[in-house]
């Protein structure tokens, strides 16, 4: 299957790009929180099933777009990453993060539900964990994908993401 990484300099990250569009949806209702900064105690739940309705409806290339994603209570997941989008009812409709990787930081999985999709949120979001990376002293970060993934690719785009050409992966199936 056709796969895809990008690779993002932190230290050349401007998160203030994206201000003209999170005033835009926190003047809809939007919210945007830190995980740390929810006071709801079934936030863990709501957080997890985002990711639930992520992995049902994205596409997927194993081994390098999986549906497994660290839980955002893991310790490979840089808690001060973990941001979430509150709809203007206060329903968890976004979130991201960023994990540890062996040698590099990585993405790990931005989501938002489909009645919130192509506004800007998931773009916001991408971008608060990517700051709160950089303020906590990280120089880069990865990403990537599986290579129908679109709505990521363009997001990564405009953040600044370096695109790497598409890759074709083999994967054995047992």
């Amino acid at each position: 299957g056709k796969t895809w990484g990008a690779h993002l300099d932190l230290s050349a990250f401007d998160v203030g790009r994206f201000d003209g569009v999170r005033e835009r949806l926190e003047a809809e209702g939007f919210r945007f929180s830190s995980y740390r900064g929810l006071t709801d105690p079934d936030k863990h739940a709501k957080v997890q099933a985002l990711h639930a309705e992520a992995k049902r409806n994205m596409p997927l290339f194993e081994p390098v777009a999986t549906a497994e994603f660290d839980d955002v209570e893991d310790e490979s997941t840089l808690p001060e990453t973990v941001v979430v989008a509150l709809s203007p009812d206060g329903a968890v409709v976004g979130g991201s993060s960023i994990d540890r990787g062996d040698r590099m930081l990585h993405f790990g999985l931005t989501a938002v539900t489909a009645p919130y999709r192509y506004r800007g949120v998931g773009r916001v979001l991408k971008a608060l964990s990517a700051d709160a990376a950089k303020r906590s002293g990280h120089l880069h970060v990865n990403s990537g994908g599986a290579g129908t993934d679109t709505p990521i690719l363009r997001v990564n785009r405009a953040l600044g993401y370096d695109i790497e050409p598409a890759w074709l992966t083999l994967a054995r199936r047992y």
